[in-house]
């Protein structure tokens, strides 16, 4: 469990701690604060507090150190850091900005450690070099989400031209809400039926003809764009990545976007049926 850290710098390498973050458990080394505000005044620096998790550090590096308090430096309580650890670099991450700006994100990977803060981002350090120059917030982002997915047909054509008045129309067009710019992928995958073999569901060969049936998704390709903030439209007719073209089926196609911090949103699924005329 990590937990984000306030601290505010005194005489003779002294820091007192002013405020803590709820705890956050650690993922693959990685956590990221989510929903989060922390205020930061003038002056303030930004630390970590680790309970039981793995400590992450960067060691190639032999003029960056880590000072750290052990036990953890209490909220109100001041004194200077109780250790130092040479050629150790803490792998700490996050944006700070005006509270009146937009949201920014911060990634922590270790804890219970002093670090240098600027006025706009926290470089991946533990020595104190700079501090905090006007009153702030550290707003902590969320994933980006997708919302209100739809289609304007579900089975559509992927030839302009009809072969009858009856024939679908041309084309779907892709709509959902996006909560901030990021590139959004659509996935396209088929139903389609195969044997269990050793409790996986796989393909259909001459060697497994009897083993139970299964139905498994199979891929048929996807597509990446950059999209805004709002309300997003993509008319989409078949076209995929590569220059290749989904062929007439039956499909569904799962909707993701990732932002530029790296974080994945919830994914919107949706099913169609393309036709060739």
């Amino acid at each position: 469990m990590v937990e984000l850290r306030v601290l505010q710098p005194g005489a003779g390498g002294q820091f007192t701690g002013v405020s803590s973050s709820a705890a956050e458990t650690l993922s693959g080394g990685v956590s990221t604060f989510s929903g989060l505000s922390i205020p930061v005044t003038a002056g303030d620096v930004i630390g970590l507090d680790n309970g039981s998790s793995a400590i992450i550090f960067d060691t190639t590096d032999p003029a960056q150190h880590t000072a750290y308090y052990s036990p953890a430096l209490a909220n109100g309580q001041t004194a200077a850091p109780s250790n130092t650890q040479p050629d150790y670099r803490l792998l700490l991450s996050a944006t700070m900005q005006e509270a009146a700006t937009t949201s920014t994100t911060a990634t922590v990977t270790s804890t219970r450690t002093v670090t240098s803060t600027t006025t706009t981002t926290l470089p991946s350090t533990t020595t104190v070099t700079s501090t905090v120059t006007s009153s702030s917030t550290i707003p902590i982002s969320k994933p980006p989400a997708i919302t209100s997915p739809g289609e304007s047909a579900s089975k559509w054509r992927e030839s302009r031209k009809a072969s009858s008045k009856h024939s679908p129309p041309y084309g779907t067009m892709f709509t959902f809400k996006l909560s901030e710019s990021a590139a959004v992928t659509w996935s396209f995958s088929q139903q389609t039926g195969g044997r269990i073999v050793s409790g996986i569901c796989v393909a259909q060969t001459s060697r497994n003809p009897h083993s139970p049936p299964c139905t498994r998704a199979v891929s048929a390709g996807s597509l990446t764009l950059n999209e805004r903030a709002g309300t997003v439209r993509v008319f989409f007719h078949g076209g995929l990545a590569n220059r290749h073209t989904l062929k007439p089926g039956s499909y569904t196609v799962l909707i993701t976007a990732t932002n530029s911090a790296h974080q994945v949103s919830n994914t919107a699924s949706l099913s169609l049926t393309a036709t060739a005329s």
